[in-house]
């Protein structure tokens, strides 16, 4: 006797409740927005060096660090209580970056969680990784979450090329702060 053949669709339609992104930065007196790298190769000087670009933008500007202390954790989401850390001591996040397909995964989840919790939010992630992030954010239920793609690789550049680059996106990362686009 033969058995009928049963065809499944592998695409599964996203589980989770699609949000509109609302978090946008109103500037008032010296915003804080963190810098939280997940300490992929190179994640760490970018945001400095990005935070250095972004001064003369926010000249009243802070730019507390944040990071998950070892760059094993790069790919998981931060802890309940680095969240609540970062909530607390900034108005608006950066996170750096999404190089590679944990790494991306580990970033946009950071972003969608922190952005669940009020934050204004920007995930930095390279043109390689665009297509990993865009599906992430939407399975995550957060399909407008802002992105600002990166040149691929950033990792293993000279500081001049890292420096150029954070100068090149600076008004990209306000917009995407401020307007969530």
């Amino acid at each position: 006797m033969n058995a009928p053949c049963i065809y499944l669709d592998p695409v599964a339609q996203p589980t989770a409740e699609q949000l509109p992104y609302l978090p946008r930065l109103t500037l008032g007196a010296s915003p804080r927005i963190a810098c939280f790298p997940n300490l992929f190769t190179d994640s760490a000087p970018f945001l400095a060096d990005l935070a250095e670009a972004l001064t003369p933008l926010l000249p009243d500007a802070s730019f507390p660090y944040f990071d998950k202390q070892f760059g094993r954790y790069m790919s998981t989401p931060a802890t309940q209580e680095l969240r609540a850390e970062i909530k607390a001591a900034a108005d608006a996040v950066i996170l750096a970056y999404g190089h590679c397909g944990s790494c991306t995964s580990g970033v946009v989840h950071d972003g969608v969680l922190l952005a669940h919790g009020g934050k204004q939010v920007c995930d930095l992630v390279t043109a390689r990784s665009r297509d990993e992030a865009l599906f992430l954010a939407k399975a995550l239920g957060l399909p407008e979450m802002p992105f600002v793609f990166l040149p691929h690789p950033v990792a293993g550049r000279t500081a001049d090329w890292h420096q150029e680059l954070a100068d090149k996106i600076a008004d990209d990362v306000m917009r995407a702060l401020k307007t969530g686009a």
